[in-house]
């Protein structure tokens, strides 16, 4: 993430400067002891690395144009609402998803917490558009948006982030960065 934060704002982000300081290990043990599940262990270090991005943060501080990175008590509650917002629909958000990323459309990237093959990827959810893997792990996620950041696809314009039409740049990075992800096809 220091490195992501670092090419940020060479281009012009400031997103360092939004970014909420880190929690203990105890911290964050004791905001997630309600969870059905542990936090992987690279969400846990990410928790202890920052607490997400201040609310006042401007669209230049988003890590992935249109989503902010959520808090650790606000991934929670967002967790909260959308396992009980659920219903019986398989397509349904999952209650071993943990939102990460929010969008104020609705769309959330949420890391895969349960055990299994899929256990750490990062998934696009969006009741709209559905659910497919996007990131292989949240390394792969900060690497695939580092390059973004370094090639040029996304720049900061008027304090805002904006994003390249190079659309199949940007699929070619993500599929390289993250072999088998059903995103970037």
């Amino acid at each position: 993430m220091e490195t992501l934060a670092s090419a940020m704002e060479q281009a012009g982000s400031r997103i360092k400067d939004d970014l909420l300081s880190g929690l203990s290990q105890q911290e964050v043990v004791n905001l997630t002891v309600s969870l059905p599940f542990p936090l992987i262990n690279d969400l846990f270090d990410f928790y202890e690395y920052c607490n997400g991005i201040a609310e006042r943060s401007k669209r230049s501080d988003h890590l992935i144009v249109g989503h902010k990175i959520l808090s650790l008590q606000a991934a929670i509650r967002n967790y909260q609402k959308l396992t009980l917002d659920t219903g019986d629909d398989p397509e349904d958000y999952q209650n071993t998803w943990f939102p990460l990323l929010f969008s104020d459309s609705g769309s959330y990237r949420v890391v895969e917490c349960g055990e299994g093959s899929n256990q750490g990827k990062v998934l696009d959810y969006d009741v709209e558009s559905g659910i497919c893997v996007q990131f292989n792990s949240l390394e792969s996620m900060f690497l695939t948006v580092h390059e973004f950041w370094s090639e040029g696809l996304y720049t900061i314009v008027n304090d805002r982030i904006e994003w390249s039409t190079d659309y199949k740049k940007f699929n070619e990075i993500g599929a390289r960065l993250n072999p088998g992800a059903g995103y970037w096809k």
